[in-house]
């Protein structure tokens, strides 16, 4: 751990001789007889040169070994080289990875026999580099370089796999050839090492933090404020630790859990932003005061098990906590839960708007008046329920090309073959201590996704989207056809993707004129619709967008027609009982957003 080793000066020929030039050229090395390269790669090795935010960065005897030796490996194409000389406690987040990658994208044809220590296809060349060291503290540095890169990629030599060669046209190598883009290094360009036993590393997380820390012209901290993390004593007390935490938005508490590695040059540089994060988070309460809310969480289920090599934990109910919000017009809305029992207390006005906006759900509205204890465990069962065993995401299967993703994905066992669908994080152990690891975790679940797919499966989107690609006008219309199932599906629209408008819909508000606005062209349907419903029980008339506008203008002021004209501006159908006059508004016909008392209009 580079924050427990003491404290050492920068190597005396690196301070004698801050700027060093080196000359790198023609160190490439031939490997005719394999054919490599890789896509992801050549984009991740040109975003690195490019940008600074290296994530490949050899290590050396002083500052100016580490990065020279990041540009030999460069100038050789070898990628593993090159990741097994990152600050140890970056390598595991890069070089597995990798590994994994290059392995899946294998299998699933899209490259075929990748060799990470010399990638054929891309070539690199650097001519009249010079480093300066810069020292910033005893065991950090910043190495400034100039000089300039040559960079090519040569398609023909990438070594495709079957998949990507279906979709290629015939005889395209002989028209690939190669291409070479000569680029000058300068002008800010650099990265930053850090010294641990004996021996000085590129480090990518301090890299970021410094060309932040240099973009923002402060100066560098000389304090750490915040140490060396504690971690938990198992890795479910790291994942309520870290829930916690969040809840709470305490930030020092939640990096007092989160993996040493991938925070360390966060604490380094934490003195420049903690002070300022702290007077954030105290108006951000302050506002949460003002508008009525407020919250607290307590009695955290959290689990973990072992998954192959790694560990992994997640959180499985909250089964305490209390959330509390005051509605303008309405009043407090609180929900509370107790162990298995939940309470949530309501305004019966709300609750009618409620039953009007979302009718015919069987929820249990008349429970929901702070006194009645409702069984919180059907809402965890919910939580955790396999979505596809559920029926309720088929019409989202039927999505042109990325709906076999997500079927395929959902139809799959859960991550490590857990017993629910709780999102899992990986759990790390440093020295005894655990702690949860953001980095790996989102790498996990992506490997996890990647592990659902074949290159069947592939092949069957590529010629899909070959297709569109072809005829995009058949797509749009299958997107049209689309939307129109979906709507059915979820009840909003009917088999022929007219709108669907419940009776119920009304029956709440006899008594509360309200407006609904339906777009010109949807008039004629909308109207045909209500009077089939509602059986000329319901007085229907019409106020066209000019008039409309004019009504909201004077009533919500310029802020609520911005952007809008009277022209454009939608019509509004008058609903409502023969006895009300009532008046409902829709905004963006068919999706309820808005309802507004037509009295605020003058109205009813």
């Amino acid at each position: 751990m580079a924050e427990e080793n003491p404290p050492s000066d920068l190597d005396a020929a690196a301070v004698e001789n801050s700027v060093a030039t080196v000359e790198v050229a023609g160190a490439r090395r031939s490997r005719v007889a394999k054919r490599i390269g890789l896509v992801a790669g050549v984009v991740a090795l040109v975003g690195a040169v490019s940008f600074g935010a290296m994530a490949l960065l050899p290590g050396g005897r002083s500052p100016t070994d580490a990065a020279s030796g990041l540009l030999t490996s460069l100038g050789n194409e070898d990628v593993l080289g090159a990741g097994e000389s990152l600050l140890p406690g970056e390598r595991r987040l890069v070089l597995e990875p990798i590994t994994n990658l290059v392995s899946e994208a294998e299998r699933l044809g899209l490259l075929d026999d990748v060799d990470l220590e010399g990638l054929q296809g891309l070539d690199i060349e650097f001519d009249g580099l010079t480093y300066e060291v810069e020292a910033l503290g005893d065991d950090v540095a910043w190495v400034a370089i100039s000089g300039t890169l040559t960079l090519g990629v040569d398609l023909a030599d990438l070594p495709f796999g079957s998949l990507i060669e279906r979709y290629l046209p015939e005889g395209w190598e002989a028209d690939a050839g190669s291409d070479a883009e000569v680029i000058e290094i300068g002008d800010g360009f650099g990265i930053a090492v850090v010294k641990q036993d004996g021996d000085w590393y590129v480090s990518a997380y301090h890299s970021a933090a410094e060309v932040m820390r240099r973009d923002a012209d402060l100066e560098f901290p000389q304090d750490v404020a915040l140490g060396y993390p504690a971690g938990a004593g198992s890795p479910e007390e790291a994942m309520e630790q870290a829930v916690l935490a969040l809840a709470d938005i305490d930030l020092r508490a939640f990096l007092d859990v989160i993996d040493p590695d991938e925070t360390a040059a966060l604490r380094r540089y934490s003195a420049l932003f903690i002070e300022e994060w702290d007077a954030g988070v105290a108006d951000l309460r302050v506002a949460m005061d003002d508008v009525g809310f407020s919250y607290s969480i307590g009695d955290i289920v959290t689990g973990s098990k072992q998954i192959g090599d790694d560990t992994v934990a997640w959180l499985t109910e909250i089964r305490q906590f209390s959330i509390s919000i005051d509605m303008p017009d309405f009043g407090e809305v609180r929900v509370v839960r107790d162990g298995d029992c939940l309470r949530i207390d309501v305004p019966p006005d709300f609750i009618d708007l409620l039953e009007m906006a979302i009718p015919d759900t069987g929820l249990p509205w008349g429970e929901l008046n702070g006194e009645e204890c409702i069984d919180a465990s059907a809402f965890d069962e919910m939580a955790t329920a396999d979505p596809a065993a559920e029926g309720d995401l088929e019409a989202i299967f039927d999505f042109p090309v990325i709906g076999p993703l997500y079927e395929r994905w959902f139809s799959s066992e859960p991550q490590g073959g857990s017993s629910d669908w709780t999102i899992q994080f990986l759990a790390t152990e440093h020295e005894g201590r655990w702690y949860i690891s953001p980095t790996g975790s989102s790498q996990m679940w992506w490997m996890s996704f990647l592990a659902t797919l074949d290159e069947g499966l592939l092949t069957e989107i590529g010629d899909e989207i070959q297709r569109i690609a072809e005829d995009p006008e058949a797509f749009e219309d299958e997107i049209y056809g689309y939307i129109e199932e979906l709507a059915t599906e979820m009840g909003i629209a009917d088999a022929l993707g007219q709108p669907v408008i419940s009776p119920g819909l009304l029956a709440p508000y006899a008594d509360m004129p309200l407006v609904f606005l339906v777009w010109d062209e949807d008039l004629g349907a909308a109207t045909e619709q209500f009077e089939e419903a509602f059986g000329g029980q319901v007085a229907l008339d019409v106020i066209d967008g000019p008039d409309l506008y004019a009504l909201w203008l004077a009533a919500y002021g310029g802020d609520a027609v911005a952007g809008l004209s009277a022209d454009f501006f939608p019509s509004g159908l008058l609903v409502g009982p023969l006895e009300t006059g009532m008046l409902v508004e829709i905004f963006g016909w068919p999706t309820i957003l808005d309802l507004v008392p037509a009295a605020d209009l003058g109205l009813g």
